[in-house]
């Protein structure tokens, strides 16, 4: 469900979105699964769909886009494209004016979001803006994302970054067990190096 235009931005369909927004159509309108057209061409990773959305809004007499709203499945387009690994469109997105470390309704930010499915690139450009490095999630910090899925290299980047394991936090000691359990040898070692908790149970 959702608006014709978000249904072209979803579908990457630039002629359409043009088409649609010379007739009238609200870019920030709001509605369906995406919320937005610029949060559902950012999810589905379509790099000029979400560049010409900018600049058309730009060129409009339509009020700037909050880039802060959260809408849809209650992300920012930041943390859509974040959470997908859509390197090229996190790029774009913080060359705008937003808060890099809006949560979401689950409390996370686009940084938890890139450390839980291990997207690298997404992270590193995320610090590289000024990520909060330590901000706390429900699950804990971004390491503790990382961690929990086992994912060694996101947690040494963000290590390398100022992150910390926090052994006497009980969502840092949860992340901890869940790597041990599931056998994720490199996080393991990542963390008995760093003076984790050895005796998680």
């Amino acid at each position: 469900s959702g608006t014709v235009l978000q249904l072209a931005a979803f579908k990457g369909d630039e002629a359409m979105v043009k088409l649609l927004v010379a007739h009238g159509a609200l870019i920030d309108q709001e509605g369906g699964e995406y919320g937005s057209a610029l949060q559902a061409a950012a999810s589905e990773g379509h790099v000029n769909t979400v560049r010409m959305l900018l600049e058309l809004n730009d060129e409009s007499d339509m009020e700037p886009l909050d880039l802060n709203r959260q809408t849809g499945s209650t992300k920012t387009a930041l943390q859509a494209a974040a959470a997908a690994g859509h390197t090229e469109i996190v790029r774009i997105l913080l060359e705008q004016d937003l808060d890099v470390d809006q949560s979401d309704a689950q409390h996370e930010s686009a940084l938890h979001q890139a450390a839980a499915n291990n997207h690298l690139e997404a992270i590193e450009l995320l610090l590289g803006k000024g990520a909060e490095i330590l901000l706390p999630g429900p699950n804990g910090s971004a390491l503790d994302n990382a961690i929990y899925q086992g994912h060694e290299e996101a947690a040494m980047m963000l290590l390398a970054g100022g992150a910390k394991i926090d052994v006497d936090n009980d969502k840092s000691a949860v992340a901890m067990k869940h790597a041990l359990k599931y056998n994720h040898g490199g996080v393991v070692n990542l963390i008995l190096s760093h003076d984790a908790h050895k005796d998680a149970k």
